[in-house]
């Protein structure tokens, strides 16, 4: 019987929203494959992980399929070819009728469109193989302890200082006319003089005090915003001050807070396959402990094939994989997916010291006929054990053997057949 928490997150496949500057479209898929909607109609995309190569074509097309194509005048054609894959990795080449292409066509398109031939096989064996490796090594993005724990994010203060302002410039005195011997002579000249020089002098006095008063005033008014501002920023550094301390109080002591942050964090993963984990943090005598129950999905749901390259690069050798080796690669996702959850939890949770993580898938009752959930593996772990894990270096991590080092309950043959365990 399924445990009951509070809290439920789904943790879906990526979906992306890509804004440019052509416009909207939206992307969804597995690592290595995608599909884009876009005002340019729908394309799949394709690549291989780590590799480099990636394929491109339009899926909305009147044909409804693939069609990189063969029309070159350098070829000799007029007319266009698709490509396909038979079911045993054989490339089928078809013209715009429908008929198969004679090897003589075939030799000619290899010899003239290798590169796009290539790179439509390149995307075919992507598209088998599917998301196998982001599946089995679900766990390689498993946070170190050493990462930093969540804080409060400092917000800027939106408002701009206020700027100082350019005072007009005050005028310049006007000099008195200068006195010469002759104007002792010619008192009248020189009276005149000093009366335009007194009106000059008047007219300054008066733009003088005006200009003063203009800068005083925008002085004050100035001086005024940045004291205001002044205060607004230090309120606001205040606050972001106190919230930073009640952020850091929060996560150390109070659960509903160390809740929504645990859900906001799971809700930002990047998942291979739809999974659904309910949790419930507890406050115990030793410290908070977290609980998860993990609904992960069914073995059914994982790839059971695989392609390669034939040797001459013409074709795919497709493999179908063995039930055990199926399981292993099943038993190998549940394991990685209980790490990574319990790394993502340990990070963000910094005052948790217990955490108890449960998996189950859903399976048919045949007796019943009901849909039961069928518990896989149950492990606890305590924050001081986690630290035998070198995270540092995920990728040399078995996570199926990794948590044989915990508490751990589980069922499991060593062909990777999962029995049911109670809980």
């Amino acid at each position: 019987m399924a445990l009951r928490f509070r809290r439920r997150v789904t943790l879906f496949p990526g979906v992306r929203l890509n804004i440019g500057k052509t416009g909207v479209s939206v992307s969804g898929g597995i690592r290595g494959a995608s599909v884009t909607v876009g005002k340019h109609g729908v394309h799949g995309n394709v690549g291989a992980p780590g590799t480099g190569l990636s394929y491109r074509t339009r899926l909305d097309n009147k044909a409804g399929k693939a069609s990189p194509t063969g029309a070159s005048h350098a070829s000799g054609f007029q007319q266009s070819f698709t490509l396909t894959l038979g079911d045993r990795g054989e490339l089928l080449i078809h013209d715009a009728g429908g008929i198969a292409a004679s090897p003589a066509v075939k030799r000619t398109l290899w010899q003239h469109h290798s590169d796009e031939i290539s790179a439509f096989l390149t995307a075919e064996c992507a598209r088998i193989n599917n998301d196998a490796d982001a599946l089995q090594n679900i766990h390689t993005d498993t946070p170190p302890l050493s990462g930093a724990p969540p804080k409060h994010i400092y917000q800027p203060f939106e408002l701009t200082e206020p700027i100082r302002p350019t005072l007009p410039s005050l005028p310049i005195e006007p000099v008195p006319p200068k006195k010469y011997f002759w104007h002792r002579l010619l008192p009248v000249v020189s009276a005149k003089q000093d009366q335009k020089h007194h009106l000059k002098h008047q007219a300054w006095q008066q733009n003088f005090n005006q200009t003063k008063q203009v800068r005083r005033q925008l002085q004050h008014t100035f001086e005024q915003a940045l004291a205001h501002w002044q205060r607004q920023e230090k309120s606001h550094r205040q606050q972001q001050h106190a919230a930073t301390e009640t952020f850091a109080y929060k996560l150390n002591h109070d659960t509903e807070f160390m809740a929504d942050l645990l859900e906001s964090k799971l809700a930002t993963l990047n998942w291979p396959r739809d999974t659904h984990v309910s949790f419930e943090i507890q406050t115990g005598v030793n410290g908070f402990e977290v609980l998860l129950d993990v609904d992960l999905p069914t073995s059914e749901e994982f790839p059971n094939r695989s392609a390669r390259f034939s040797k001459n690069g013409r074709r795919l050798l497709i493999k179908t994989k063995s039930a055990t080796q199926q399981r292993m690669e099943y038993a190998r996702h549940v394991h990685g997916v209980v790490l990574k959850l319990a790394g993502v939890t340990w990070v963000t949770l910094p005052s948790v010291q217990h955490l108890t993580v449960l998996a189950y898938t859903q399976r048919l009752n045949s007796a019943t006929g009901h849909i039961d959930d069928e518990y896989l593996l149950s492990v606890r772990i305590q924050r001081e054990q986690w630290q035998q894990l070198n995270l540092t270096a995920p990728e040399k991590i078995d996570p199926i053997a990794a948590l044989t080092i915990f508490e751990l309950t589980r069922n499991m043959t060593k062909t990777g057949i999962f029995k049911k365990i109670s809980v």
